[in-house]
């Protein structure tokens, strides 16, 4: 528990993955901070930052993307597709019931014209069928990231699914850093 003085507000910082920002504690506030390293989440996308290449080709179903290394969000590799038409790339995962909450976060950008390129996140049961939308639009010129609160999904099977179009023969589509993090603390 951090109580460096509890006449004064101390700040906190983030964790790099789920926010650059920091928050205050108030006085007389506490919060709970571990030694370093020490994981108060759990990770269910296997590879999503896409930096072991045994894990990328044995975890994720793709069509026309591939992991690829520079200019990556973090680390050296990312996924990325230079098809001009659609490609897609998903994965399963069982949401567990143990847990307070569930965050999804994935990171893109383009190097192709915006207006050339889209992008649709949807979260599917395993027949398919989508749940809901994470995010459809038009990928971004700068990396850029799309977040989604997932509890509601909690002790089922889901598929995280990432579809994408490019109409143009210009540029490249990225994709790094998916993840669903599942949170022990309020």
């Amino acid at each position: 528990i951090w109580t460096d003085n509890p006449s004064t507000a101390d700040p906190l910082s983030a964790h790099p993955q789920f926010g650059s920002g920091s928050t205050i504690i108030p006085a007389n506030g506490y919060a709970v901070v571990a030694a370093k390293n020490t994981q108060v989440y759990s990770e269910l996308i296997v590879a999503g930052n896409f930096e072991q290449r045994n894990l990328f080709r044995d975890n994720w179903e793709r069509d026309n993307w591939d992991r690829t290394k520079w200019n990556a969000h973090g680390g050296r590799w990312k996924a990325e597709s230079s098809v001009n038409g659609s490609a897609w790339l998903y994965q399963d995962i069982v949401v567990p019931l143990s847990v307070n909450s569930y965050l999804f976060v994935c990171w893109e950008r383009t190097t192709a014209p915006i207006s050339q390129t889209e992008m649709t996140v949807t979260i599917r049961d395993y027949d398919d069928t989508i749940l809901q939308t994470a995010y459809s639009g038009q990928m971004s010129s700068a990396w850029t990231c799309h977040t989604m609160d997932l509890t509601a999904y909690a002790g089922q099977g889901i598929i995280i699914h990432c579809a994408t179009t490019k109409t143009t023969g210009q540029g490249v589509l990225l994709l790094d850093d998916v993840s669903v993090a599942t949170s022990y603390v309020d």
